[in-house]
Formats: structure tokens, sequence, C-alpha cells
């Protein structure tokens, strides 16, 4: 199984995908199944591995993006680096 950068458990992405859970896909239920043990997915398991992965990955670049937007330059702020 392959980790999503951090060990699983430990990524704000993964937390919150993994704790905010939803029945609907099957995603949470994909992810306990390997977690567990299943080391032999089925295909359907492994689709929603998959998408499990993609999902974080967007979640990753998304919060990228708006750290980039967030975080102003030094020239818009005014703040003037301090001289030694």
């Amino acid at each position: 199984m392959r980790q999503v950068g951090a060990p699983v458990g430990t990524s704000v992405e993964v937390r919150d995908l993994f704790f905010n859970r939803s029945s609907r896909f099957g995603i949470y239920e994909a992810v306990l199944s390997v977690l567990g043990g299943n080391w032999r997915p089925s295909l359907l398991v492994r689709l929603r591995l998959e998408a499990f992965f993609a999902i974080v990955a967007l979640m990753r670049v998304r919060k990228r993006l708006t750290a980039r937007s967030v975080v102003p330059d030094d020239e818009a702020t005014g703040i003037v680096g301090i001289e030694s």
C-alpha cells in the first residue's frame, strides 16, 4: 500500500477526509478494509482507494493555492527588513 506523503493518520488532509466520512461512495470502508489487513482487495475497493488518493491530492493542491493567495508580499504590506 502506498502512503499519502506522511504516514496515514498524520496528514491533515487524510484526517479531514477520513474523519468526515460519508458512506455514499464507500471510500471510508475501502480505506478501513486495507488498514484492517485486506491485502487482496477487490477491483471496486482498489478503485475507491484510488479515489481516496486523488481527493487527498486535490485537497493538498487547493491548500497550496489558498496559502499562496493569503500570504501578502513584503512590498504590499510596507514591512521593511531590519538591517543589522
